[in-house]
């Protein structure tokens, strides 16, 4: 186990304590699933270099690394309308009075992000789909374009209908798999590096982009069918064994998480996270990507 720190040209420390605020640095952990927590124990280096802000209460945990970013709150919202969007949002789904308001915000913030989504296949050419001129980076930005996209869609596809909706995924309703030529029906987790250009080569991007259309169809029929009341609801037991019968994340620790962590959610928890923030991130990521990509042509 061990902290990397770096130092200012001043020769000060970078990371400071702001006021009396508490922060954690967490190098080592375990597997969330029961049965694996006593068998694998994990351990990473944190590093943090210059410009870095950490908020209250932030947790650290291993294996961040941060050279030039703006670090707030572990998130990072390059895009000011969308982050603002996000957090009006989110404040707005709490109260009753407000949670109508809330739906159409996030509905609004969706389609923003979905026009961003298009652009990118009129930019963009296929080798650009699978393109990794990050593969070493640390951050989403390591993976590729259409592993983000399939990832981001695969994730609301199965948190839409099958922990919400109590319905069949879109992905096994219009044939998907097939259709989009993928080899895995999981969230592509699991993948690392060279495993995820192969995958994101493979993949048909017309029918791809057909998927991502009719889930983000589909999911605002659920958010536009939702009450106040069913936000509080709780992921059942029931649910959750349906889940991991259907096999679509996969067992490797990359991946085994996100069941703990969708099912420790109420369905407030999930519209905050799948359907809103965690584009938000994989299209940031995406856009450093794009950019790349279009000043070397």
């Amino acid at each position: 186990m061990r902290i990397v720190w770096s130092f200012s040209p001043k020769n000060e420390m970078v990371y400071r304590l702001v006021d009396i605020h508490f922060h954690g640095l967490a190098c080592s952990g375990h597997a969330i699933h029961p049965s694996q927590r006593s068998r694998v124990l994990t351990s990473a280096p944190i590093t943090l270099e210059e410009n870095v802000w950490l908020g209250a209460n932030v947790t650290v945990v291993g294996g961040v690394f941060n050279r030039e970013t703006n670090l707030k709150f572990m998130e990072v919202f390059m895009n000011k309308e969308w982050s603002e969007m996000n957090k009006t949002m989110q404040l707005q789904i709490k109260k009753k009075d407000t949670f109508s308001t809330g739906i159409d915000t996030l509905l609004t913030l969706r389609e923003e992000l979905m026009k961003q989504i298009l652009q990118f296949k009129t930019e963009l050419s296929f080798d650009d789909f699978s393109a990794m001129p990050y593969m070493n980076a640390k951050g989403y930005h390591s993976k590729t374009i259409a592993y983000s996209l399939w990832h981001i869609f695969r994730i609301e596809d199965i948190v839409a209908h099958t922990l919400i909706s109590d319905d069949e995924q879109v992905l096994f309703k219009g044939d998907y798999q097939r259709r989009i030529n993928s080899p895995i029906i999981t969230t592509a987790n699991e993948l690392v590096k060279e495993e995820i250009s192969e995958f994101s080569k493979k993949l048909s991007i017309e029918e791809l982009y057909n998927y991502i259309i009719d889930v983000d169809t589909s999911t605002t029929q659920v958010l536009k069918a939702l009450e106040y009341s069913d936000i509080k609801e709780k992921i059942t037991d029931e649910k959750r064994k349906q889940l991991e019968m259907l096999n679509v994340v996969s067992g490797d620790e990359n991946a085994y998480w996100l069941i703990d962590y969708w099912c420790g959610k109420d369905v407030k928890g999930l519209i905050q996270m799948p359907f809103s923030r965690h584009w938000i991130m994989h299209i940031e990521a995406c856009l450093k990507i794009r950019d790349k990509q279009l000043s070397i042509k």
